[in-house]
């Protein structure tokens, strides 16, 4: 099994999470840091990044 299968599939499922998080939290918590939801940021970041990694592991 190729290893960016496997840190693709990590990164996915820890951005699925981060954006669960970010769904869930009240209001006050999402805002604390000039407006900006950090966990929903961060979590559409990790989505991309193990789209890319496991797209990438498909294709060789």
């Amino acid at each position: 099994m190729d290893l960016r299968l496997i840190i693709g599939r990590l990164l996915l499922a820890i951005g699925l999470l981060l954006v669960a998080a970010a769904w869930l939290a009240p209001t006050t918590i999402r805002t604390q840091l000039y407006g900006t939801n950090l966990n929903l940021a961060w979590g559409i970041v990790l989505i991309a990044s193990g789209s890319l990694f496991i797209f990438t592991a498909r294709k060789s």
